[in-house]
């Protein structure tokens, strides 16, 4: 099953176990980028559970000690195509994005 959804659909889907396999990979990518500046990185969300229907969007929470640490983290992250959410504003939450742009997905 295809990741993502078109902005303002809804469709929930069975588990799927590729799910798990996304979030390891992009885990292991956000290591990567954000290095000790993070305290913590997991799978959260619908697709983390198995035993229930999601919607097909693998969500991502990365802990960190301040938003000041992180200032340096914002460039690398858009130059691997992960880019800032300018319609999420939640404070003392930061969201980004992977997604087709174009096609708004």
């Amino acid at each position: 099953m295809a990741i993502g959804l078109k902005r303002g659909s809804v469709e929930l889907a069975d588990h799927d176990p590729e799910w798990e396999q996304i979030a390891r990979e992009t885990i292991g990518q956000l290591w990567r980028v954000f290095g000790s500046v993070a305290k913590d990185i997991q799978h959260v969300g619908s697709t983390a559970i198995k035993e229930i229907k999601a919607k097909p969007i693998i969500d991502i929470a990365v802990a960190v000690e301040s938003f000041e640490a992180v200032s340096g983290v914002f460039p690398r992250l858009d130059k691997i195509g992960i880019y800032k959410s300018v319609q999420h504003a939640v404070p003392n939450d930061i969201l980004y994005v992977i997604g087709d742009f174009e096609n708004d997905t």
